[in-house]
C-alpha cells in the first residue's frame, strides 16, 4: 500500500505543475466558487448515491471472480495511489495547507466507508474458506456494513459540504 502512495506521488509529480494546478478541485476558482455556493442537497444525494453505487457494485462484481484478499489490495492500492495524487496536487496549489484540505474534504465520510469495507472484507476473507456461509452473524455483519455505508454517504452529502465551506471561507 505505500509502494501505491508512493507510486501516486511519482505519477502526479510527472504530470507537471502547471497541470496539477490549473485543473481539478485544487484549483483556486473551483475552490473560490465551492465555498459561497448554493448546494442542491437533493441532487447532491442522488449524485452521491449513483458514484458509490457504482463503486461497490464494482466491488461486490470484482469479489465474485477474484478471492476477498486480492480485491481488497487492489482497492486498497487504487486508494492510496489515488490519496497521493490529490496529496501532490494539494500541495503544489496550497503547500501545507493542502494536506488540511484534503484531509477536511474526506472526512467525516471516508471513516464510515473504511469501516465498512474494511468490515465487509474482514467477513468475506474468514468465510472463503466455507463457501458462502448464512449464518445469522454473518448477516449482521453486512447489515453493519450497510449501515456504515449509508452513514457514509449521508455525512458525504449533509456534513462534509458545510464544513468544507466553512473552512474553504477561512482559508
Amino acid at each position: 500500500m505505500a509502494a501505491a502512495f508512493l507510486a501516486g506521488i511519482l505519477i502526479a509529480n510527472l504530470w507537471g505543475k502547471e497541470l496539477l494546478t490549473t485543473y481539478g478541485i485544487f484549483n483556486t476558482y473551483f475552490l473560490n466558487q465551492y465555498a459561497y455556493a448554493k448546494i442542491n442537497y437533493d441532487k447532491l444525494l442522488y449524485q452521491i448515491l449513483w458514484l458509490r453505487g457504482k463503486e461497490i457494485a464494482a466491488a461486490l462484481i470484482l469479489e465474485r471472480f477474484f478471492r476477498a484478499k486480492t480485491v481488497l489490495l487492489l482497492l486498497e492500492c487504487l486508494l492510496a495511489a489515488a490519496f497521493g495524487i490529490l496529496m501532490v496536487v494539494a500541495i503544489a496549489n496550497f503547500g501545507a495547507g493542502g494536506v488540511f484540505l484534503v484531509l477536511s474534504g474526506v472526512l467525516p465520510q471516508w471513516l464510515f466507508y473504511l469501516a465498512g469495507g474494511a468490515m465487509f472484507f474482514s467477513i468475506r476473507i474468514k468465510e472463503e474458506p466455507y463457501l458462502r456461509s448464512n449464518s445469522p452473524g454473518i448477516f449482521a455483519g453486512y447489515a453493519l456494513c450497510l449501515l456504515f455505508f449509508i452513514l457514509g454517504i449521508l455525512s458525504e452529502v449533509y456534513v462534509s459540504p458545510v464544513l468544507w465551506q466553512q473552512i474553504l471561507k477561512k482559508f
